[in-house]
């Protein structure tokens, strides 16, 4: 029975991204780089003379270069002016098209004057977030910071890499809703797509589609599914 390592470099680990390997993937998979930092990598590299060692980290879209994500699709999608509005229906200004934006993102859409004044008037400076996206009316759902957490979510699609590990029963048990994000305590139940998860705090960008990666108290990738 093949697990995933412990990563020693957390900043470079990759475990998110793999957990929907099975035993039949694990079991010829080596990783080779798992007990190293990136700076030892580095090292390697300069004494095998490859040109890459001193090679800055990628911090656009992995397949196509240091470009932002609008840049980019602003290139093969057209804009396509929308409205803003909170939870509650309100109109809060206009966005470029909701395939520009994200769950979870801040702000990038403008706020009607009138709306702005109001805040100011009342000594306020709220933090919009992207709650949902309604992409048959092209309008963004926008929340302020609290309002914007989330700490429930079901997951589907579920790929456990022992077939005998019921998360429902890891008392101990850490989910990661993005790569690089933060471990977070969470209790599962099974529901009848996969899991409900239930997460010791709110946290923001739960968004459908996205993966939610588990992993047991000693930081081993255990497994994974998708947010429904």
């Amino acid at each position: 029975m093949s697990r995933l390592v412990i990563p020693r470099d957390k900043h470079k680990d990759q475990t998110y991204f793999l957990w929907k390997l099975t035993q039949k993937e694990l079991a010829h998979v080596l990783f080779p780089l798992g007990d190293l930092l990136k700076s030892e990598v580095r090292e390697i590299a300069k004494k095998a003379n490859l040109s890459v060692a001193d090679k800055k980290d990628s911090q656009g879209i992995c397949f196509v270069g240091n470009v932002e994500v609008k840049d980019f699709l602003s290139r093969r999608l057209k804009k396509k002016a929308g409205v803003v509005r909170n939870k509650n229906g309100k109109k809060l200004g206009n966005h470029d098209g909701v395939w520009f934006y994200t769950i979870g993102q801040r702000g990038g859409w403008e706020i009607l004057p009138e709306v702005q004044r109001e805040l100011v008037q009342k000594g306020e400076t709220p933090i919009f977030y992207v709650i949902s996206k309604d992409a048959a009316d092209n309008e963004l759902i926008v929340a302020e910071d609290t309002e914007a957490l989330s700490d429930f979510f079901e997951v589907s699609e579920v790929n456990l890499f022992n077939i005998k590990n019921d998360i429902e029963k890891i008392r101990n048990l850490y989910v990661r809703i993005r790569h690089g994000g933060e471990l977070i305590g969470a209790r599962a139940k099974k529901s009848e797509n996969g899991y409900f998860v239930e997460l010791i705090k709110g946290v923001r960008g739960v968004a459908s589609g996205q993966s939610a990666v588990f992993y047991s108290e000693d930081g081993v990738c255990i497994g994974g599914g998708v947010i429904v």
